[in-house]
């Protein structure tokens, strides 16, 4: 399932629309924290995603009922307060200035929070997502989650592995 999930990632984003890509985008934020553990109480209850700067990924997964759960829990979408930060899982991060990614950075791995962005985040643990020949792909820093704590199912890894290579 998930060799398929991360095949079917790679090629839908081929010649899409901005809208079409925004979707993807949202998918990728649900499915990808299917295969992540916390290894905390955020393992528990809503999986609380926030959104950076990007409204039209948030119109999306708000609207959007087949983005609402992930293994069994109920998503929620927000928009990005600092002041709710340490109740969030995971971060999708559109444009942001330097002095506020560091800061991005820092309370992510203070609050064991799975940044999502199109640029790299060096030091978080990050998904970035990116555009490769006509299709979109995705990376990650691995010693960046292994050193917060949050634990990458190995299938996950292996898949991300042939995926980059490809």
């Amino acid at each position: 399932m998930l060799t398929a999930f991360v095949v079917s990632f790679v090629i839908a984003f081929t010649g899409l629309s901005s809208e079409a890509k925004v979707e993807k985008i949202g998918q990728f934020v649900v499915a990808s924290s299917n295969f992540v553990s916390w290894k905390s109480e955020k393992d528990f209850g809503a999986l609380m995603v926030a959104v950076y700067n990007e409204d039209s990924l948030e119109k999306s997964l708000l609207s959007k009922p087949n983005l609402r759960t992930a293994r069994g829990r109920r998503i929620e979408v927000k928009r990005f307060d600092w002041a709710g930060i340490a109740d969030y899982n995971m971060i999708y991060v559109g444009n942001a200035d330097a002095p506020t990614l560091k800061k991005l950075i820092k309370a992510a791995t203070e609050h064991k929070i799975i940044l999502v962005s199109e640029s790299k985040l060096e030091g978080s643990p990050s998904f970035r997502i990116y555009e490769e020949d006509n299709k979109l792909r995705y990376d990650l820093e691995e010693a960046a989650f292994v050193s917060t704590g949050i634990s990458l199912n190995p299938t996950l890894l292996r898949v991300t592995s042939r995926a980059e290579k490809k």
